[in-house]
């Protein structure tokens, strides 16, 4: 679960800081808002920030004199990729996401400034979050989330990551390279029930990894965004519900909700180009925002070498 880190800039109350881990927090003049605000010119609820898949998205609640983030008026829900400056009536506040800074952005000599480029997209998420802290406590949330980012981000380097930030309670990541990515996200379940800490009762962690490719726009902080970046978010998180069987596919008894890798129709497509991938078809998923039904895949990375003979390891067969 994200933590969201409200700072006041402006007004009696300056410099004080609000955090925030339940969603959604409303901020608004009236004193049941989640943070009130002394401020004439605000809305009573003025503005809501609420958790998505893809992240937390800022909305303005149709106040009278509008919502600003960095002096541009929020006309729409707006998804919160970096720190930003918002502005309800006179009142003036910094919004900053605990745990989604940006930990490496673009590979050496690469072209800076806002840009379009296709990569392959990997989402990696920490299944249960909240309920593991609730059972386990928070000092060992703590623990297993640097946990993570020790086993994780070494192994991403390692296969060529371009873009890597934290998204609270996972990472998203693009790679140049789509049989590096996959290479990357295989390593990382097979690596981590030896390597991460595992709660009192010995339940482990588990993880739900997507991995799409496809256009993202860089903007210029080298974020990534777009809409191959939401579908990646929207593959990490598909259930049941949304499932639908079909001919060669699972049944819904079946179908993996921990510790799985799944690839939309089109990555699976290229990573079948050079073959030496064990996969198999899920079936049919609604994707919430975009149109149709998409067949995704799973990589049966439980079937693959394992990461301690680099050699073997390898997907791509030589040519």
């Amino acid at each position: 679960m994200p933590t969201l880190r409200i700072t006041i800039l402006t007004g009696p109350a300056k410099g004080r800081q609000h955090r925030f881990d339940r969603f959604p927090v409303v901020i608004g003049r009236s004193p049941d808002s989640s943070l009130p605000v002394i401020d004439d010119r605000a809305s009573r609820a003025h503005v809501r920030i609420r958790q998505m898949p893809e992240g937390l998205v800022i909305e303005d609640l149709q106040s009278k004199n509008g919502t600003y983030v960095d002096e541009v008026r929020v006309s729409a829900p707006l998804l919160l990729t970096a720190s930003k400056v918002v502005r309800l009536g006179q009142t003036k506040l910094q919004l900053e996401i605990e745990g989604m800074e940006i930990e490496r952005a673009g590979l050496p000599g690469e072209m800076k400034g806002p840009r379009q480029l296709v990569e392959a997209i990997v989402v990696l998420d920490l299944c249960d979050s909240t309920i593991m802290a609730n059972r386990y406590g928070d000092a060992f949330a703590f623990q297993l989330k640097e946990a993570i980012r020790t086993l994780v981000r070494p192994i991403l380097a390692d296969k060529g990551v371009a873009f890597l930030k934290g998204t609270g309670d996972g990472f998203l990541a693009t790679f140049p390279d789509l049989h590096k990515a996959t290479e990357a996200a295989v390593w990382i379940l097979q690596k981590k029930d030896s390597t991460l800490p595992k709660a009192s009762d010995g339940t482990p962690p588990m993880f739900r990894i997507s991995i799409h490719i496809g256009p993202t726009n860089v903007d210029s902080d080298g974020d990534r965004q777009g809409d191959a970046v939401n579908m990646a978010f929207r593959l990490e998180g598909v259930s049941v519900s949304g499932f639908h069987e079909t001919s060669g596919g699972l049944l819904k008894d079946a179908l993996p909700i921990r510790d799985r890798i799944f690839v939309s129709e089109h990555a699976h497509e290229e990573l079948q180009k050079r073959g030496g991938l064990p996969t198999r078809l899920v079936g049919f998923f609604d994707l919430k925002g975009l149109a149709g039904r998409h067949r995704v895949f799973e990589v049966l990375w439980q079937q693959m070498p394992p990461p301690d003979d680099p050699e073997k390891t390898q997907i791509t067969k030589q040519m």
